[in-house]
């Protein structure tokens, strides 16, 4: 009975978190193709060699990297808060990457989700099955669990590791730790 009561929970909270975070696809004008009349969040396909790339950070901005599947209840209820963090400090050096592992052949099932979301971040359908080269890429420490995530200082240092569901105070937090610590002192 408890479990009955939690999943319910689990989708009242999701239903209404998803309306405060997200919004219509057509709203954001990111990370997107045209096509005729509607707008699609990119999808790519990553390899190994293009997530470690990811996890290297070479880039001058705090990146934000989200490991998730529309399969998995916590990442699907977790994904419209880091979407808001992500609008939150885009205009500041920040980026957040999604990488799906969802097996390939629900790419347009990802698709459908990233746009419902409307998610103009970096998207990624992780292409190939071998998970254990995945979480050893992603981090090291990684036991597999789904959703993960972790913030990349530039130069590929991990700042922070997320396992589960996110406590959004505490990314937050770290985020602030890092871009206040470093970009504070911009306009002066």
């Amino acid at each position: 009975m408890r479990k009955k009561a939690f999943i319910g929970f689990c989708l009242v909270f999701f239903l209404f978190w998803s309306k405060g975070f997200s919004q219509p696809a057509s709203s954001r004008a990111g990370n997107r193709q045209e096509t005729g009349n509607d707008t699609l969040t990119v999808l790519e396909m990553a390899d190994i060699q293009h997530i470690k790339a990811i996890m290297q950070n070479d880039a001058d901005k705090l990146v934000l990297v989200n490991v998730w599947a529309t399969w998995c209840g916590p990442c699907v209820i977790g994904f419209p808060q880091l979407l808001a963090f992500y609008r939150l400090y885009e205009e500041q050096k920040f980026e957040m990457v999604t990488i799906s592992t969802d097996v390939i052949n629900r790419k347009e099932q990802v698709k459908q989700f990233l746009d419902e979301q409307g998610a103009v971040t970096r998207n990624f359908l992780y292409a190939s099955t071998d998970k254990y080269a995945l979480m050893e890429a992603i981090d090291g420490g990684w036991e597999g669990s789904l959703p993960h995530a972790v913030l990349i200082a530039p130069g590929g240092e991990i700042l922070a590791r997320y396992a589960g569901m996110i406590d959004p105070l505490v990314v937050k937090r770290d985020i602030l730790d890092f871009l206040g610590r470093n970009y504070a002192d911009d306009d002066k």
